[in-house]
């Protein structure tokens, strides 16, 4: 039974410091040096519209190197809201570009285990039985913690999605296909729609070895990593996508956090080589940035559209980070000084933000059309 919210109140020591409303917020960053360059009606709109300490996320990098508790001197509130602006645009593109994964893998799985009749991801051998037989998962009980083998967990798993697939009506989709086949199992074309991209990373790390291959064989670069992707690689990155998308949709400041990634010395040297990865193979911590996000969803590119202005949309948008802010640089956000005039942005020739930029864009090694003659666009 759940606790009554009086016990949970009554568990815990009352929080010391009181509500502050806009004004008095306002007052509390400019005793921390911070300089309020704004009308104090709209920044108190901000604040009301934003969140205090959702604003404070832009300003955390614009402290002083040593006293934390004050920012650099200079620094303006328009600062702060700068950068949220600007992360609103790179959010927006990121998140498009994510959901273009989400669909290629899902449409990835049910060409591997959909079988004649889509009962394929019903069949044992499609999943990796033994070994997830042998690793230990913890569900929640009704009277604490369960332990279960992780291939009980993913059948208990599977069987709940069936049910919410049919249950729920949210999936107009899935009822008028059930009214017609009221009988018959679920294909897995159907099911998946109703998956979210950390479904997807279930299923796919249940998948038989075999299996987990053939998908993110669908997503190999061409022009990269020996023309491959191997399972535990394609894993790593989705682990990766899958974490950072959790923050940029939930509206989380993302631009200088890092995600889940591991050092590259675990993998093949054609990957550890490859331009997309410019920045993990030295790297001590089992992390990756922002930067290098758009640098793996560059890598997958091609795996899911052609003839795309992605790259070159993208590449502008970092390019107008705001630098002139003291305190900031192309560190925050992952990138180093002159990314944009190394691989795998080009091959030779200027930067996109300089003249003719799309005709550099033609040349770029992402460009659908790279290596082929083409008139320029008008």
């Amino acid at each position: 039974m759940a606790k009554e919210l009086a016990d949970i109140y009554a568990s815990n020591e009352t929080y010391e410091l009181e509500y502050k409303g806009a004004n008095e917020l306002i007052d509390l960053l400019r005793e921390k040096g911070l300089n309020i360059d704004i009308d104090g009606s709209e920044a108190e709109f901000w604040i009301e519209t934003v969140g205090y300490f959702h604003l404070k996320g832009y300003l955390h990098c614009l402290k002083e190197p040593v006293n934390r508790q004050r920012f650099r001197y200079g620094t303006r509130f328009t600062d702060a809201t700068e950068i949220l602006v600007w992360e609103r645009r790179l959010r927006s593109i990121l998140l498009e570009q994510i959901g273009k994964v989400e669909l290629r893998l899902r449409s990835a799985i049910v060409e591997c285990i959909g079988g004649v009749t889509g009962a394929g991801y019903l069949l044992e051998e499609n999943y990796d039985v033994h070994a997830l037989r042998n690793e230990a998962a913890a569900s929640k009980g009704r009277r604490g913690p369960v332990e279960q083998t992780s291939w009980d967990w993913f059948i208990n798993w599977l069987e709940r999605k069936v049910k919410e697939a049919t249950t729920d009506n949210e999936f107009e989709f899935v009822r008028g296909h059930l009214q017609k086949r009221r009988n018959q199992q679920l294909p897995l074309w159907i099911l998946i729609e109703t998956f979210s991209l950390g479904d997807l990373v279930i299923v796919y790390e249940s998948l038989s070895r075999g299996n987990r291959t053939v998908v993110a064989n669908a997503f190999a670069n061409p022009r990269a990593a020996g023309g491959k992707l191997r399972e535990n690689e394609f894993a790593k990155i989705l682990e990766a996508l899958r974490s950072f998308r959790n923050r940029a949709s939930h509206f989380q400041v993302f631009f200088d956090k890092r995600y889940p990634f591991p050092r590259l010395d675990e993998f093949r040297p054609k990957f550890v080589e490859c331009d997309y990865f410019p920045n993990l193979s030295n790297a001590r911590s089992k992390t990756c940035s922002t930067y290098e996000i758009i640098l793996m969803l560059l890598f997958l590119e091609p795996a899911f559209q052609r003839d795309s202005t992605w790259p070159y949309e993208v590449e502008k948008i970092l390019h107008e980070f705001p630098l002139h802010i003291e305190g900031l640089s192309e560190k925050n956000y992952g990138g180093h000084k002159g990314w944009s005039r190394t691989k795998p942005w080009v091959l030779d020739g200027p930067s996109v933000n300089e003249d003719n930029g799309w005709q550099n864009w033609q040349s770029r090694p992402w460009s659908p059309d790279f290596g082929t003659k083409r008139r320029r666009r008008r």
